[in-house]
Order: structure tokens, then sequence, then C-alpha cells
């Protein structure tokens, strides 16, 4: 099931992310797909993007979601007021909504 879910993440996410990131004006130095088991994703100081396969389990909005904060991180490197402001931007629905949907979920189904 992990190889699967890799295979599909490995050609999927990377197409998705670069459509949100031109769509909402952002920019990132790579996409890397792992398969963390530990966090949906991160972001390093280099602007470079980290997914975990496991995204693949989550509905489109939700992958959205992850993908926008991911995103977010290449302009602001931390959880401060200006962060969630400039997310919610992006996003259709509160930003507490898609975290409360999001707990229903769990890489290890």
């Amino acid at each position: 099931r992990e190889q699967a879910l890799f295979n599909m993440a490995q050609i999927f996410i990377p197409r998705r992310l670069s459509e949100l990131a031109t769509t909402h004006n952002f920019s990132y130095t790579q996409c890397k797909i792992s398969r963390a088991k530990t966090r949906w994703g991160s972001c390093s100081r280099a602007n470079s993007i980290s997914i975990s396969c496991y995204i693949m389990i989550l509905p489109p909005a939700l992958v959205d979601f992850i993908l926008l904060h991911e995103l977010t991180h290449t302009i602001h490197k931390n959880h401060a007021k200006e962060f969630h402001a400039h997310l919610q931007h992006c996003l259709i629905k509160p930003e507490k909504e898609y975290e409360r949907e999001i707990r229903n979920y769990s890489m290890f189904n």
C-alpha cells in the first residue's frame, strides 16, 4: 500500500503544488515526496517542500490545505499571526475547519 501511495504522490503532488504556487504567487525550490509518518509536510529554510506520500489518503480539499500551508511557509517561516492571515487569504473555508477535519485522518489507517 505504501508503495502505491508513494507512486501516486510522485505523480500528483508536484503538479498540484506547482498549480497552487502559480495561482497564489508562491515560489519554492523543489518538491520532495517522502514516506514520513509523523507530519504531512514540511518546508525548509531554503524553501524546499517535502510532502508525505500519506497525503494521498486525504480528500482533495485537505491536500490543497496542506500544500498551501507549506507554500505559506516559503514566506512566513513560523506560525505567527501573519502566517495565518496569509494562509487564510488562500483558503476557501476558515483554517480552523480544515484543522478540525484533518484530525479525522491518520497516516496509520
